[in-house]
Formats: C-alpha cells, sequence, structure tokens
C-alpha cells in the first residue's frame, strides 16, 4: 500500500496551539456529497455523475476556479493512464477550509485494470466510451467539449502525461525496491501504463494545436 499524509488534518505548529494541542478536521465533501447523489449511485452507469457534472462542481464553487480544474483534468487523464476503473465520484473530494474550497488531493487510486476479475469498464465515461482501449483521439475531443475546455491543449496535456508516466513509474519502483523485488503485480502495472501511455501517443497527434483552437489551457477554462 502508498502511504499518505491525511490532508482533512490541521497539522501547522500555530493551529496546534490554538486548538490546544488538537488536531482540527477540515471539513470534506465527495462529489456524490456536493451533488446530492445517493452513494449507491456513485458510478455513471448507476445514474451517478459524470465528469461533465464534475467539473462544472468544481467551476461553481471553487475560487478562483481555474487552477482547480486543471488539477482535475490531470486526475482524470492519470486515472485513464494508470488504470483506475475505479474513479467514481465518491473519490473526487473538495475539501473546506476558512479562507477556500479547493479540489481535495488523490485518495484511494490503484491500478484496477491490472487484475483480470475486475470490471474493464472505467467509472466515467471519456467521451462515449466507458473502455479504455476504445478511447482515440475523438473521444478525448468529446471529452474536452463536454466539460468546457479547449480541445487542442487538453490533447496537449494529454500527451504530456503520457510521455512523464512511464519513466515516473520505473522511478517509483527503483524507489521502492526492497518492498516489492520481484512483484509481479508492480511488473504488470508498469507494463500496463507503458502500454496506454504508448497507445495514448500513439493515437492523439503531435502537433494538436491549431488557429482555430490555441488557447492555453488556463486562459481556455476561465
Amino acid at each position: 500500500f502508498l502511504l499518505v499524509e491525511r490532508y482533512d488534518r490541521i497539522a501547522d505548529a500555530h493551529e496546534l496551539s490554538e486548538s490546544k494541542g488538537q488536531r482540527r478536521r477540515l471539513h470534506q465533501e465527495d462529489f456524490c456529497q456536493a451533488l446530492g447523489v445517493v452513494p449507491e449511485m456513485k458510478y455513471q452507469n448507476e445514474g451517478g455523475p459524470d465528469l461533465a457534472q464534475c467539473f462544472e462542481l468544481v467551476r461553481r464553487v471553487t475560487r478562483p476556479s481555474a487552477p482547480q480544474v486543471l488539477r482535475l483534468l490531470d486526475y482524470v487523464i492519470f486515472n485513464a493512464l494508470i488504470g483506475n476503473h475505479d474513479a467514481h465520484a465518491k473519490n473526487f473530494t473538495l475539501l473546506y477550509s476558512n479562507q477556500s474550497i479547493v479540489l481535495a488531493p488523490f485518495y484511494d487510486t490503484l491500478s484496477t485494470a491490472v487484475y483480470p476479475t475486475l470490471t474493464p469498464k472505467m467509472a466515467m465515461k471519456i467521451g462515449s466510451k466507458y473502455k479504455f482501449s476504445e478511447v482515440h483521439v475523438r473521444h478525448w475531443d468529446q471529452f474536452a467539449q463536454s466539460v468546457g475546455l479547449a480541445k487542442a491543449p487538453t490533447k496537449k496535456r494529454i500527451l504530456e502525461l503520457a510521455k512523464k508516466l512511464p519513466m515516473a513509474a520505473r522511478k517509483l519502483r527503483s524507489e521502492t525496491d526492497r518492498d516489492f523485488t520481484g512483484s509481479s503485480v508492480v511488473e504488470a502495472i508498469i507494463a500496463l501504463i507503458e502500454q496506454r501511455c504508448a497507445l495514448t501517443i500513439q493515437r492523439l497527434p503531435e502537433h494538436v494545436t491549431n488557429n482555430n483552437d490555441a488557447t492555453d489551457l488556463p486562459s481556455a477554462i476561465q
């Protein structure tokens, strides 16, 4: 497992002293809660939120919304490329503080696609497709349009992450060799990431910017 720091607790020394040494809990709300959807309907194919609703929520409640929308875009791309088919609406969360509402850090992130007994379908569609193997450039275009992002810079970001992730995965494996030496699952996950990234690079054109869609992402999501 991957051990991460709790993001919903205040660990700042000043805050600790103000609360008499007790960690203060930050309020959080997953996307099902924020959208008024019951937990039993967390998957899109069961009537749960789709990606368009998720992006609309982030735009509506966060300020400034642009950085949070970009983070959500990265989350969506990352989940697709690592094979996390369980990225449903309860695995995206808003984090509340006195100052702001932001998108919470990633959690419950794993490569479910490496396990043959688990569903080959993603929790939310990319364009019109639930299966990553069926996602082509036109489906990324459909996704970008549905969530209010410019197509060209969205595809540019997809390519950037597809080129970086295999190296990042291998680096992480080398840093944890003593814990996972000889693990067939780890090797299978890395192979899956490499295959998905290679397929994505193959299917997306290298030069994605044209005169009709040349806006950089930050300005495209205002």
